[in-house]
């Protein structure tokens, strides 16, 4: 896998001039408090996104990136303004104009951080761009003053009404805490919270399988109750499941297909691909192109080996029949997200009687 200063290098023919990461979050308390500036209590996750920069000699701004087959976006910085039409590059644009960049950039996003999935991909990727603008031009902003311009270019240049939480903990999170964050003047403090320690990086997913007309309600009850919201729906990612693998004729024909609909796409999505054996597994490790691979079915002594076998090259997640008794055992393996559609489907109503005794 190349590096980010290689694929820097393929896209822009030049030299970087430095790398700045920053990391998606889970927030464990407080959902959609910091609109009205109260507590949350987020950690950051292993998974970071990466802004490659290079400070130009004139005014044009080019930016890539490497999930999107670098496709360059090229424009003057002079006309980097709200109401600008685009796609996913309006969060690094937003983050020039809101902290006044006037110099030409060349920026290369990359990074692991998964899209739609709840864990502030969008804020990752303006807070990578944002550490990089201050290093590169020594602007001095501290991480509070980044916080609330990097909140600002997706509030008023992207036009997403977010709050500050997810931007703050980007940039203040510390290894081995979550962060009991006050949204009124961003003071914090660190809590321990250290997961990794214990053995226990992988992350519980709710599925699409919740009542009809009350998704969002049950979703939002997962991430009250600790877990991570995989897709909201069909439009979210592309799920190769192994029915479609089954129609398609094979892995190879399934992701050929997936491919050629995403470059009909404006903004391509996420592949996500289902494997049943180990001979699937070695198909979709020989073609690539995906973001997540699904292992159903396996045992946690095959769920191992796999996870040995992929090697971090792609997101992992592990699904069909896991219990309360032995989601302990799955998540031993290494896996990065296990999925269980139990948490809505098998959910038991609360009984409640008004009557008076």
């Amino acid at each position: 896998m190349n590096s980010i200063a290689e694929k820097f290098l393929t896209t822009f023919g030049a030299e970087l001039d430095l790398v700045a990461a920053a990391p998606g979050r889970v927030n464990l308390i407080g959902e959609h408090i910091d609109y009205s500036e109260g507590f949350v209590l987020p950690f950051a996750i292993t998974d970071r996104t990466f802004a490659a920069v290079r400070k130009r000699d004139d005014t044009i701004v080019r930016i890539a990136s490497a999930q999107r087959r670098n496709k360059i976006v090229t424009l003057d910085i002079k006309d980097v303004k709200p109401g600008l039409k685009g796609e996913w590059e309006r969060y690094a644009l937003g983050v020039l104009w809101s902290m006044g960049i006037k110099s030409g950039v060349d920026i290369l996003i990359d990074g692991h951080v998964p899209l739609g999935a709840g864990l502030s991909s969008s804020a990752a990727l303006e807070c990578s761009v944002a550490t990089a603008m201050n290093h590169l031009f020594d602007m001095g902003f501290n991480l509070e003053e980044l916080a609330r311009l990097t909140q600002k270019a997706e509030n008023q240049y992207v036009g997403v009404p977010c709050g500050i939480m997810d931007q703050s903990v980007s940039l203040m999170a510390t290894q081995g805490f979550a962060l009991l964050l006050d949204c009124r003047d961003l003071s914090s403090r660190n809590i321990p919270f250290d997961i990794a320690s214990h053995g226990l990086k992988t992350k519980l997913l709710d599925t699409r399988k919740t009542t009809p007309n009350f998704r969002l309600a049950e979703k939002w009850a997962c991430q009250i109750g600790g877990a991570e919201n995989h897709r909201y729906g069909l439009f979210d990612m592309i799920m190769i499941k192994d029915n479609h693998v089954d129609f398609a004729g094979g892995i190879k024909q399934a992701l050929e297909k997936s491919f050629a609909y995403n470059k009909t796409l404006p903004s391509p999505l996420a592949i996500e691909i289902e494997v049943r054996n180990e001979t699937e597994l070695d198909e979709v490790l020989a073609i690539g192109g995906v973001q997540r691979i699904m292992l159903d079915n396996f045992t946690p002594d095959r769920l191992r080996d796999a996870i040995r076998k992929i090697n971090g090259r792609f997101i992992t997640e592990a699904s069909g029949g896991i219990t309360e008794k032995t989601l302990r055992a799955y998540g031993e393996t290494g896996v990065d997200y296990i999925s269980v559609g139990a948490l809505t489907h098998q959910v038991k109503s609360l009984d409640l009687s008004l009557k008076a005794k």
